[in-house]
């Protein structure tokens, strides 16, 4: 999510005292970056203030309290329109109207409480942002009945529930971001859209229960951070052919499940930085049969790693465990790993890896600093190093090797 950027460039409406009562346009500036217009006529329709050369990104300023009947109508010539920190109370269902040259339009910063069934369902957009409105509390049931919407942003608000099938006739919707809310649950109709990405974090979920996302067909990116997960089924993510990103961290985990991601091999990045895993077990992530190209375990308390607990995957470009509790480093814990290049294992207890360097060190590039590794250890690393079988691989021991 961004803030669109305008230049300088001003138009600005000065107006008079009027007594008509559905005059939405009042002391507003707009921004825009090919025109420079100045009027004092007040208006109801945006219509009126459009020039005739193509817009490419239009910004509206100003506190616009209601949004009357025909207030954005016939918009053909801008392609991005944002409402920016208008203070909006009330959207009249009929105040979006044939915006044909609109692909996004963005609402941020508004006192809203309610998105009413109607106000979206009839535009051509592409990709819908309704952002920082921290009254919005409530969706009604058909609020988001748009077959042209392929992104979907409704966040930081205070939402704490949606309608059941509220996204089931977003026929194109691809990415749903319903991130910064205070939802306790998924809503069950996933299987039903045919979503790419979905992002959950900073909501109040607790768990996430087999069937939410199973099977589901078309997921490549899952973000479920910063929440309060310390439940995850066996199956939550099994059977997703496309899945390729998982994101848990900052959550309650207490243990990672080797049966997760069953027959969802396409996982190349999960991070899970953040959680409570003292122990990783066997075989931790066998189900991770490709090419991973990150596991994130940073700062998880993990104290015990069992031999052969990355086993199964095939080749890992960054395994990542700083910040943990780990006393012992055994050239055990990589057995079965095939290749891997980049190990973190900064800011532990290690005092002194154990075993075959040449296996413990099997990592292109494996980090050790900020542990409290001896004098003795050192020696050893450095003379290891200087042996033939050491080459191609680097061992950093210094402070400055965090990451």
């Amino acid at each position: 999510m961004k803030i669109a950027q305008f230049s300088f460039c001003v138009i600005t409406i000065l107006v008079s005292e009027c007594s008509c009562q559905e005059i939405t346009y009042k002391n507003v500036t707009f921004f825009d970056n090919h025109m420079i217009i100045t009027t004092t006529h007040q208006g109801r329709s945006l219509q009126e203030f459009l020039p005739d050369d193509p817009v490419e990104s239009l910004t509206i300023l100003g506190t616009i309290p209601v949004l009357y009947k025909d207030a954005i109508i016939n918009v053909s010539n801008v392609r991005e329109l944002h409402l920016y920190n208008n203070k909006i109370e009330q959207i009249h269902p009929e105040a979006f109207k044939n915006l044909v040259g609109v692909e996004l339009l963005e609402m941020k910063y508004s006192d809203f409480i309610t998105i009413k069934k109607g106000i979206f369902n009839d535009l051509a957009i592409r990709k819908l942002i309704v952002a920082y409105n921290h009254q919005l509390e409530t969706v009604e049931e058909g609020a988001f009945d748009n077959p042209h919407i392929e992104t979907l942003e409704l966040t930081v608000s205070v939402i704490k529930t949606l309608p059941k099938n509220i996204f089931q006739k977003m026929a194109k919707l691809k990415t749903l971001d319903l991130t910064g809310n205070l939802l306790s649950s998924i809503p069950p109709e996933f299987l039903k859209l045919g979503l790419e990405s979905v992002y959950f974090s900073y909501n109040r979920l607790t768990s996430i229960p087999g069937g939410v996302f199973t099977g589901h067909q078309t997921l490549q990116e899952v973000n479920l951070a910063d929440n309060n997960v310390s439940l995850i089924d066996s199956s939550a993510f099994d059977h997703m052919l496309q899945l390729k990103s998982v994101n848990l961290a900052h959550n309650k985990l207490t243990t990672i499940d080797p049966e997760w991601f069953y027959n969802s091999s396409s996982v190349t990045r999960l991070n899970l930085h953040r959680n409570f895993f003292e122990d990783i077990p066997d075989e931790a992530f066998k189900n991770l049969h490709g090419e991973v190209e990150k596991i994130v375990l940073s700062e998880c308390r993990v104290k015990n790693i069992s031999c052969g607990a990355f086993k199964g995957i095939k080749m890992v470009r960054s395994l990542d465990l700083r910040m943990n509790e780990i006393e012992k480093w055994d050239a055990g814990f990589l057995t079965g790993l095939k290749e891997i290049r980049s190990l973190m294992l900064s800011a532990n207890k290690i005092k002194c890896p154990d075993g075959d360097f040449n296996d413990v060190f099997k990592a292109e590039y494996t980090y050790v600093g900020l542990n409290p590794l001896d004098v003795d250890c050192l020696e050893k690393i450095e003379d290891w190093m200087k042996l033939e079988s050491s080459k191609g691989h680097v061992v950093c021991t210094e402070e400055s090797c965090f990451d």
